[in-house]
């Protein structure tokens, strides 16, 4: 009973379910054209798609080497978007783009070797990169469903054109491309405009970080993404196009974990910018026993819809599936302590937390590339694990740790 008249009258929590259903009513919109390229395609033409994606998804931020969060950061601790927000974010994608360039020589090594897929998956992965720097302003003016909705946006769109194919039985990856990068640019349009429309602030004092906390807001992204797109990325290496199409389409069943894991951590960095830190650790302990039941509910619920929207297709992986579950579920349990540390970067020991990060992440990749021979798709997921487990117990050990030296 508490903790339900604990959630009735915390306005922190409306406003995570306020964007975790907007969010989630998006994600399901994207799911209906993801189910229905699956249905369409074959698992080896839905893999290859789904490299590029992932690519697209993981390249995209990465190359921005940390600067969005960074811009995101300093904004919410200033109050708002600052009036120079423009050249803040041509700056940052000034320095970023030769990196975009450098990572284009990644595609061959994962089977994408067409120079048109290569050149198109490149203007993606900018566009995608924009995109995220434009959600991180809106953001950090707690403009929390505009960004929210521009994220998602080219994803929901490409409903279209799955259904277009799935009647018409014509597919081509190309035209998907072209199609998602049209939907990219409307929202990069739409987000902009969003941006010059609201009221802007006069950061007198800037907030200059070192070079050490930058690089570190890059690795935490890398190690971020690493679980989600770099692993089917990983998976492209060792295994072929129709066991990514396989893996892929079971890994994307869990969308509505990410959704509550990015809602949740993008509201409560802005809140803990403001917050008493003596309130975050009961904060922590509500919101786990939350995480708990939903992960417990999963281990049923699971196994049913995803013979319900892929049929007997996947009938032979629910064991592959209650692994997931529980690798989705920890990733529940970083998403307030990220937060709160990403309000405190500036402040905590950043190459001890930096080293913890990358030391869980090395271990994950080589589970799966010394494992997978033996174990196939249960390596990639077992990799997964070790890599989420890792950082849910370091983002803990920092923040609970910096809470009681406040």
């Amino acid at each position: 009973m508490y903790i339900l008249y604990w959630i009735k009258n915390a306005s922190f929590f409306r406003q995570i379910l306020t964007i975790t259903s907007v969010s989630s009513f998006l994600s399901l919109l994207s799911a209906i054209g993801t189910i229905l390229l699956v249905r369409s395609l074959t698992l080896s033409d839905y893999g290859r798609y789904s490299i590029i994606l992932a690519y697209i998804q993981f390249a995209g931020p990465l190359g921005t080497l940390g600067q969005s969060k960074l811009l995101r950061t300093i904004y919410s601790i200033q109050g708002g978007i600052g009036q120079n927000w423009y050249a803040d974010m041509s700056m940052g994608l000034l320095i970023n783009f030769p990196v975009y360039i450098l990572s284009l020589v990644i595609l061959p090594f994962i089977g994408i070797d067409s120079p048109f897929l290569i050149f198109l998956a490149g203007v993606l992965m900018i566009s995608f990169g924009i995109l995220h720097y434009i959600t991180g302003i809106l953001d950090s003016n707690k403009n929390f469903i505009n960004g929210s909705i521009l994220i998602r946006l080219p994803f929901v769109l490409m409903n279209i054109p799955a259904l277009i194919m799935l009647l018409s039985h014509k597919y081509a990856i190309i035209q998907l491309l072209i199609f998602l990068l049209v939907f990219e640019i409307i929202a990069i349009i739409i987000g902009i405009s969003i941006i010059f429309k609201t009221p802007k602030v006069d950061i007198k004092r800037q907030i200059k970080p070192s070079r050490l906390k930058a690089i570190s807001y890059s690795i935490q992204l890398f190690l971020h993404l690493l679980p989600n797109q770099g692993m089917i990325i990983l998976s492209a290496r060792l295994f072929d196009a129709h066991t990514v199409g396989i893996y892929s389409a079971l890994w994307t069943l869990f969308r509505p974990f990410w959704i509550l894991h990015d809602s949740t951590t993008r509201i409560s960095s802005v809140e803990f910018a403001h917050k008493d830190k003596k309130q975050v650790g009961g904060i922590f302990h509500r919101y786990n026993l939350i995480f708990l039941i939903i992960g417990i509910c999963s281990l049923v619920l699971y196994p049913i819809i995803t013979d319900l929207v892929y049929g007997n297709k996947f009938a032979g992986f629910h064991s592959l599936l209650y692994w997931m579950i529980l690798v989705n579920t920890l990733l529940l349990f970083d998403s307030l302590p990220n937060a709160y540390l990403s309000m405190r970067l500036f402040a905590i020991r950043i190459f001890g937390f930096t080293s913890c990060l990358i030391i869980g992440g090395f271990a994950g990749v080589g589970i799966s590339i010394f494992s997978y021979e033996n174990l196939g798709l249960s390596a990639i997921v077992f990799g997964t694990l070790t890599i989420i487990l890792s950082r849910v117990l370091t983002v803990y050990y920092f923040s609970i740790r910096d809470i009681k030296n406040q």
